[in-house]
């Protein structure tokens, strides 16, 4: 039902990590609840489309909350630093980085 739906995309929002803030949540409540009262007399045609797309809502919200929880479980956004950690805890060095290379030489 609607209502089932409604309080999916709400407690999904409340999950995400940006909302989570003072007053983000209260600001995501209001706007979720004002688009399903504006499509409240939608045609019994439009009801499955507006479902689904907040169905999909749904999944690219869960989908960029796990995306941030495995970045941050793996470090992946940094990884040219945890690497170079990684060699120092074991007593080793690692060359420069292509990049790093190239602005010594064009100095």
């Amino acid at each position: 039902s609607s209502l089932s739906l409604l309080r999916r995309v709400l407690r999904e929002g409340r999950r995400y990590p940006r909302l989570s803030y003072s007053g983000g949540s209260a600001w995501w409540n209001s706007q979720v609840v004002s688009q399903f009262r504006d499509h409240k007399n939608a045609s019994s045609q439009d009801i499955p489309k507006l479902q689904r797309s907040a169905e999909d809502y749904i999944i690219f919200l869960r989908s960029i909350r796990e995306q941030q929880q495995l970045l941050s479980q793996y470090k992946i956004a940094d990884n040219r630093t945890s690497i170079k950690r990684s060699s120092e805890m074991v007593g080793l060095g690692i060359p420069d980085w292509p990049e790093e290379r190239e602005k010594q030489f064009n100095l």
